[in-house]
């Protein structure tokens, strides 16, 4: 954005009773508005051209006026020669001619004023060139205070994004101990299934299993005797042994039911539907059983949680 700023130069100023020489530096000019007891109109422009050398310039209307009441005339000195009349010429120089008739050209006014017109214009120029350099400086500063408040913006922006990304951390963190936590409870009862599997498979092999094939063994073993027995019973009938008159009615044995005792069970077949079924005492736990389908085994499960 461009700065436009108006300005005025303006020189040391002030009036005759007021002005202090001593005070000019090397260079500097100075006016005097009014009051000057040394120029007709009261007005006066000086020069300091080094610290204690401030000269004096008159105007050409004042030069005028001084010229026309003779202040540049008077008596012949010691060398005979005097001021006859002095003029100023279009040039604005003071021309002073003696009474030997002898032209002098006492002062180059106009070139005093424009050499000093010009420094006043450099130092005019410099303040320009001051000011334009304070407005860039000043237009770089307010850059430098918005790029700083961008850079403020965006750090706020950073820091928020900073505490979110810790606060997503810390769930992640959270949630896998969770997950840590979920997997070593899993473990642990792999580890539980694995060791009942094996006690499981223990049971089976130590005691179950030989229990069951002993037990085959002796049902085999009662069905080779009742079998032979039959045998028996069937040659001796076809012998005769058994012939004869029929004898007196006997006493009714006891039902053929197998009724379980306190925890005991037995299992029957049911042929025509294919169900086996446990029987246990009324009032007592029923009997637990695993079934294995993949082997196809039924095993009873003890009350240690053996099978």
């Amino acid at each position: 954005m461009a700065i436009t700023q108006k300005v005025t130069f303006q020189m040391r100023r002030g009036n005759h009773k007021d002005f202090n020489k001593e005070r000019l530096v090397s260079g500097e000019p100075a006016a005097v508005l009014a009051g000057d007891p040394d120029v007709p109109s009261g007005k006066a422009f000086y020069v300091c051209f080094q610290a204690g050398d401030v000269r004096r310039m008159v105007s050409i209307e004042d030069l005028e006026i001084m010229v026309a009441r003779g202040d540049f005339t008077g008596e012949k000195g010691d060398t005979g020669v005097g001021i006859k009349d002095a003029k100023v010429n279009n040039q604005s120089h003071l021309i002073i001619t003696l009474t030997d008739d002898t032209e002098i050209d006492a002062g180059y006014i106009l070139d005093i004023l424009e050499q000093i017109n010009a420094d006043e214009q450099k130092r005019i120029q410099a303040e320009k060139s001051r000011v334009a350099a304070e407005t860039a400086r000043e237009s770089a500063e307010a850059s430098r205070k918005t790029a700083e408040t961008a850079r403020g913006a965006a750090e706020q922006t950073r820091a928020t994004n900073e505490n979110t990304r810790k606060s997503n951390e810390s769930a992640r963190i959270t949630a896998e101990n969770a997950r840590q936590a979920d997997e070593t409870e899993r473990q642990l009862a792999e580890q539980a299934r694995i060791s009942n599997e094996s006690t499981r498979n223990t049971q089976w092999f130590n005691d179950i299993k030989p229990a069951a094939e002993q037990a085959i063994i002796d049902a085999d073993m009662a069905a080779d005797n009742a079998n032979a027995a039959a045998d028996d019973i069937a040659a001796r009938a076809e012998a005769g042994e058994f012939d004869g008159k029929d004898g007196e009615q006997g006493p009714k044995g006891d039902s053929g039911v197998m009724v379980p005792t306190s925890g005991m069970f037995s299992l029957w077949l049911d042929s025509e539907s294919g169900n086996l079924y446990a029987e246990y005492p009324d009032g007592s736990a029923p009997p637990q059983f695993d079934y294995d389908a993949d082997t196809g085994n039924l095993y009873f499960v003890t009350d240690d949680g053996g099978v």
